[in-house]
């Protein structure tokens, strides 16, 4: 018989982790937004941007993997809707994975949709969703889910509400959401606006990060057509969300698109003393009691020391953070009862990485992984140094599989940055990511 499970966490009064790694969301989510700290420069210069443009906006924020982007969205999104009136939703449309325009364009009428019944419920309101353009777009998302597989579920807004049995949307072939987005979108607007009494509608196109150069090129035709049906649309407002490399592929390289969008610096790490913020802001949300302290349970002086050695990004480092804690509360050489030391955590990491890289990429593909760490420890590199010096290989196809996986799987970074070579198209540069850097210590 196992051993009586127990929460070593209680020993710190604690109820849950506090190293997740989820995106905060509204006040009454799990994880509230409360909890949010730093990048008040960057929340006033986005919400600054709105305000000024009560006719429509369209922004980027970018940066590296884990570094805040996502949460960042949705508070700038939260907070929109408090100072300048708009309407918005918890959920991103998906544009790094979608399958085309229509898929997104679905994507866009169901959030859209939401965000008028939310804010209508919100206000008193909760007739709206049998208005007929609210019903034209019920029916488009729902004939869309049918003949193509894409759209999600019919339960808008956890409304329950569903199409009504009109004829006025019912054969696949009318089932075009990018052909009908361009005369909808401004009558849901009529509606936000004068039903409901909002300024406009927010929402935020996210999932660029870790894409192939096939799907930044794909993202970015998607992104061109919907400029003048969807993002250009009145009193609508667009955040953009993804890496620095996706979002310049996606945005800044469109002509088209270029002169329509705000485009920001990119977000650079919290420091460490926001870092300390941050944590002090989730033990105390997270007291299983809250009238006694909590305590860490992982030292602060070995938090620091993860959060370096990952580079800054918050989601690998509280990704480690939580495995340590996981599997070794309890178990430190101060006592049961003594937070983790770095002494404690580093040796189990190290291992916990390896075993997940070789998951992730073989044995060899780990090995290969361990000897690009050590030749590029301190300087970006290429497809081509991967292919020459850790890869041993002409073969193209190779050299980008292989590099693919080392950006899905988080090991490396891309860099915005591209390097000139010979006279052909400018090389993507890459960095080794935290995991990667984590390696070094073997």
């Amino acid at each position: 018989m196992p051993a009586m499970f127990t929460n070593p966490l209680e020993l710190f009064n604690l109820r849950e982790t506090p190293y997740f790694q989820e995106p905060l969301k509204g006040e009454k989510g799990r994880y509230p937004l409360s909890l949010f700290v730093g990048r008040e420069k960057a929340v006033t210069n986005h919400l600054r941007h709105i305000a000024m443009k009560p006719g429509g906006s369209r922004q980027t924020i970018k940066g590296q993997p884990g570094v805040g982007k996502s949460t960042l969205a949705q508070y700038v999104k939260a907070w929109a809707a408090k100072e300048s009136n708009l309407l918005t939703v918890e959920d991103a449309v998906s544009l790094g994975g979608a399958a085309d325009v229509d898929d997104v364009c679905t994507q866009i009428l169901r959030t859209t949709f939401d965000a008028i019944l939310l804010g209508a419920k919100s206000r008193g309101k909760s007739d709206l969703g049998s208005a007929s353009v609210m019903q034209e777009a019920i029916q488009l998302v729902r004939v869309a889910r049918v003949s193509t597989g894409h759209g999600g579920g019919l339960n808008f807004a956890g409304f329950g509400v569903s199409a009504s049995s009109s004829d006025t949307l019912v054969t696949p072939s009318a089932a075009k959401p990018s052909l009908l987005v361009q005369s909808l979108l401004p009558r849901l607007m009529d509606i936000a606006r004068t039903e409901v009494g909002a300024n406009g509608i927010l929402l935020h196109l996210n999932n660029l990060e870790n894409l192939t150069a096939n799907d930044a090129k794909r993202a970015a035709s998607i992104l061109r057509d919907l400029r003048d049906p969807v993002l250009l649309s009145t009193h609508y407002h667009w955040l953009v969300v993804g890496t620095e490399d996706a979002v310049n592929t996606v945005v800044d390289s469109v002509e088209q698109l270029q002169t329509h969008f705000n485009r920001p610096h990119a977000l650079g790490p919290l420091t460490e003393s926001e870092v300390t913020a941050l944590l002090e802001k989730r033990y105390q949300e997270l007291r299983a009691d809250d009238t006694k302290p909590y305590r860490p349970p992982i030292e602060p002086d070995a938090v620091r020391t993860i959060y370096e050695l990952h580079g800054g990004s918050l989601r690998s480092t509280f990704a480690a953070l939580d495995a340590a804690a996981t599997e070794l509360l309890g178990t430190g050489a101060n006592g049961p009862t003594a937070p983790l030391t770095t002494t404690d955590v580093m040796p189990f990491l190290i291992q916990w990485t390896l075993t997940t890289a070789t998951g992730h990429l073989s044995p060899s593909g780990t090995h290969q992984l361990l000897a690009l760490a050590h030749a590029f420890s301190d300087a970006p590199f290429t497809r081509l140094d991967v292919q020459r010096r850790i890869l041993e290989t002409s073969n193209d196809n190779t050299g980008r599989e292989y590099m693919e996986k080392l950006v899905r799987y988080g090991y490396v970074n891309e860099l915005a940055e591209r390097r000139s070579i010979g006279r052909g198209r400018p090389a993507i540069q890459y960095t080794i990511a935290g995991p990667t850097r984590l390696l070094l210590q073997f």
